[in-house]
């Protein structure tokens, strides 16, 4: 739980990020009262097809992002934020976000950033006002080499910045754990990663 611990932590300062002033044109914040918050679609917990989410496969999970993709290019929602990532992003809880904004979360639990880097055109037809990117914890529990976890987030900034040039790319850091008072089921692996290990990679 240490890792969606820091995440809610995470949440807080995006929350405080975004209701600082922005340039002339690209407030991010409505100057009027704020709308509750609204979901691009409110998937059902489970489908005939589908079955329960968290039970679904990789490629079912893609395949449902890439229908709220499509249904969120279609509508064109105002203030549009879209949410890439792996499970810290998947659960957050709709209530933790930023009000009076519309959000795509196109997250997957187990998700490393070589996976989301080849489903970034999921979400080509989109108009994110701002897309948040938080990634690489599972690369480490996986074994990738710190070279690749970098080299990957710049092939994700870099294809982001020319699909959506005016689009504001936000990079979160990868998140440090607790250590050995960690109670994720995968405890045992996270001891493996030095927190310094993870600073270092997010300097750079």
């Amino acid at each position: 739980m240490s890792l969606i611990t820091n995440g809610l932590l995470m949440l807080t300062l995006v929350h405080i990020w975004l209701r600082e002033p922005t340039l002339p044109g690209q407030s991010l914040t409505k100057s009027s009262s704020i709308a509750p918050i609204q979901l691009i679609r409110q998937i059902p917990t489970s489908t005939p097809e589908l079955g329960e989410q968290h039970h679904l496969t990789y490629q079912e999970w893609v395949a449902l992002l890439r229908r709220e993709a499509e249904v969120a290019a279609e509508n064109k929602p105002a203030n549009l934020n879209i949410l890439l990532g792996d499970s810290i992003s998947l659960w957050f809880s709709p209530q933790l976000l930023p009000p009076g904004k519309n959000w795509l979360n196109q997250a997957i639990s187990g998700e490393t950033s070589r996976g989301l880097l080849k489903r970034l055109e999921l979400f080509d037809e989109t108009q994110p006002k701002v897309i948040f990117v938080m990634i690489g914890i599972n690369d480490l529990l996986r074994g990738f080499k710190d070279d690749t976890i970098v080299v990957n987030h710049l092939l994700i900034i870099r294809y982001l910045r020319r699909l959506h040039p005016q689009t504001r790319i936000v990079i979160q850091s990868i998140l440090p754990h607790s250590g050995a008072k960690a109670t994720w089921e995968g405890r045992d692996r996270l001891l493996k990663i030095p927190n310094q290990r993870i600073q270092k990679i997010n300097r750079r």
